[in-house]
């Protein structure tokens, strides 16, 4: 038995390596012979920011040799593919826009290409559904076909590939950012997810009945620093700066929102939903290693034990997290009063509502985890 490919990843998929090892035979644990290192064997793929594969090159460099003398080196390059907007490769020939040396299996929005059916360059495996790049329609209706009924249910990328992605046939809607703010939006998701925490409640919302609104705005007091979540219009301000606390908090409002934690209609207790918020986007930014902003003696007392670890979910039902957590919303409705912005937000009264948001996060991201780990046993 041989392993042929292994995908390298980074944060996502950066390539693949092709080792042809032999996994069976015993191996002598006394034998330090020497080992080979063996270049060629790693395809690395450079991506635009749609995501689509454009050249693959391998570890190898090559020379470039003047008169005996190496001048300079270059990558090897196994293909490269120009795209036709919905994804058909450009052919061969005049314009010489694709060409490879070996077949590679990922193109098209990193997807992978099916070749059984319909043959090589024509159709790519989406995950949730397939997509014919010739005609630029799935094969299959779009799961959320009854959140958009303007648009085909065998649409793809809302018939805008130049602007839009559709990795997984899944989606939060962009429609109100530009080119260059979708950019900076997928940006930051990319390093908000390498949080569990964030990337368990953000699936959520993707796999959501609702469609949400991303808008590239200030707060509703118009504060540039600032976000906020509408539950009326579904709509998740992310203020204009991109900060990554932000966009993690206000998405996490959504969370509360659309789990049932508060009513969607009349969301209160404020002083709760809001310090629940503050928590948990203190929680994703350690695990991401993101900053946590600071606004005087607001950190001490509200973010109390963010810097110290973040529960599990045995301690955050403990009867010491449940106080502190208590004590928080009260720190953070005096300090508000203390502030002079006395607005239901921001001091409404505790009325000693547990963060049941927060545990289901924390119960939920672990549940994936530990399914995670018995799926590679």
């Amino acid at each position: 038995m041989k392993l042929q490919e292994q995908h390298i990843y980074g944060s996502a998929r950066l390539g693949v390596v092709k080792p042809d090892l032999e996994m069976i035979g015993a191996v002598d644990p006394s034998d330090v012979g020497e080992f080979d290192r063996v270049r060629g064997m790693k395809r690395y793929e450079l991506s635009n920011h749609l995501g689509n594969v454009l050249t693959v090159i391998s570890d190898r460099k090559i020379a470039t040799v003047d008169n005996g003398v190496n001048i300079y080196y270059h990558a090897e390059i196994i293909s490269y593919t120009d795209y036709y907007p919905f994804g058909a490769p450009m052919s061969q020939g005049t314009t010489d826009r694709t060409w490879s040396v070996e077949e590679y299996r990922y193109g098209f929005g990193g997807h992978e290409e099916d070749t059984e059916i319909y043959g090589s360059g024509n159709q790519v495996d989406m995950g949730d559904r397939w997509l014919d790049v010739r005609l630029g329609r799935t094969l299959k209706i779009d799961a959320k076909f009854y959140k958009y009924p303007s648009q085909s249910p065998y649409s793809f990328a809302v018939c805008n590939p130049i602007l839009y992605v559709d990795p997984d046939g899944k989606e939060i809607d962009l429609s109100n950012l530009t080119a260059e703010e979708i950019t900076k939006y997928n940006a930051v998701i990319e390093m908000l997810s390498s949080s569990e925490l964030f990337s368990y409640y953000y699936q959520q919302l993707v796999e959501s009945k609702t469609s949400y609104k991303i808008k590239a705005s200030n707060d509703l007091n118009g504060r540039q620093v600032g976000g906020y979540f509408d539950p009326n219009k579904n709509e998740v301000g992310i203020g204009v700066n991109f900060s990554s606390y932000v966009v993690a908090q206000e998405l996490f409002h959504a969370y509360q929102i659309d789990g049932g934690f508060y009513s969607n209609n009349d969301p209160k207790p404020y002083s709760t939903i809001e310090t629940e918020g503050d928590i948990m986007s203190a929680y994703v930014m350690l695990e991401c290693g993101g900053l946590i902003p600071t606004f005087g003696d607001w950190i001490d007392d509200i973010l109390y034990e963010a810097y110290e670890n973040i529960p599990n979910s045995t301690e955050i039902n403990s009867k010491e997290y449940q106080e502190k957590f208590q004590k928080a919303v009260d720190d953070r409705i005096q300090y508000y009063v203390n502030e002079g912005l006395d607005t239901p937000t921001y001091t409404s009264p505790n009325t000693g509502e547990e963060p049941k948001a927060i545990e289901s996060v924390i119960k939920g991201a672990e549940e994936e985890l530990n399914s995670t780990e018995k799926e590679k046993k």
